[in-house]
């Protein structure tokens, strides 16, 4: 299943979308394969093509053919939008993230914005510890987040100080793509009422896992702990539920409009009752 297309990568350019399950790589049936399995056979040199059967919904399957291409993905975008709007694009959580954001943010607020957008959605996640610094851009104190392990109590993970404070008003865009780390952002801004959740449910990624090598090559994956929100809640058992559900149609993708965003800009600029 695909969690998220990559932010300018082929399977993007080819229109797949979260939620798409991959039924054949090259006319070959996934039914059977591990993920490594999938990950050599999607693989390749630039420039060549691989084609998927997609089961999308309820709709009869259909071929998209991928040009490989290697990819530079850069996940942090940023933009001063009509009406003095500050957006922030998060298309991962990687190591590079923070200081990224940290300097995007001190060209963004030179120039005095009225709102932030904070866009996470088709963002799969990455790195907690990614998270919790990016977490602190916009958060003083308080918990981000519980770690809860078999036995004992949930250890909390607090913010970490930032060197770029935010406290502008805020709106976080999320969709079925935003996973893991991601909601993990998205909950705790929620949770401490510092932002506006906008869109749909969340994918709902909240496990801790170790990978073991074995001796035939295989692996076990072991999931050792849980995350739960700043309110207890488990991430994994059905997403967040943002404050606003806005729907995004393969209509309006097809039109070029983004409803959820412009939900957003409407309402951080005071436009009247955003709908």
């Amino acid at each position: 299943m695909v969690v998220a297309p990559l932010e300018g990568s082929p399977a993007q350019r080819a229109g797949l979308r979260p939620g798409d399950v991959i039924l054949r790589v090259d006319g070959e049936e996934t039914a059977t394969w591990s993920l490594t399995d999938a990950v050599t056979r999607l693989r390749g040199p630039a420039g060549t093509t691989v084609q998927l059967t997609i089961q999308r919904g309820d709709q009869p399957p259909f071929a998209v053919t991928l040009v490989r291409a290697r990819l530079r993905i850069a996940a942090v975008r940023t933009q001063l939008l009509p009406g003095r709007v500050a957006y922030v694009r998060l298309s991962s959580f990687h190591r590079q993230v923070p200081n990224d954001l940290r300097a995007a943010l001190r060209t963004l607020l030179a120039q005095r914005p009225r709102g932030l957008v904070l866009d996470l959605r088709d963002n799969p996640g990455g790195l907690l510890t990614s998270a919790m610094e990016v977490t602190g851009f916009f958060l003083r104190d308080g918990v981000v987040l519980y770690e809860q392990r078999r036995q004992g109590e949930p250890l909390p993970l607090t913010v970490r100080r930032a060197v770029v404070p935010v406290d502008l008003p805020m709106v976080v865009l999320v969709n079925r793509g935003t996973a893991s780390a991601a909601e993990i952002v998205a909950r705790a801004l929620q949770d401490h009422r510092r932002a506006l959740l906008v869109g749909e449910r969340t994918f709902g990624k909240g496990s801790v896992q170790s990978v073991h090598r074995l001796s035939d090559q295989s692996s076990l994956r072991v999931t050792f702990a849980r995350w739960l929100t700043p309110g207890r809640r488990d991430i994994g058992r059905s997403g967040l539920l943002p404050d606003v559900v806005v729907p995004l149609t393969a209509s309006d993708l097809a039109g070029g409009r983004d409803p959820q965003l412009e939900w957003a800009l409407t309402y951080l600029r005071g436009e009247g009752q955003a709908e």
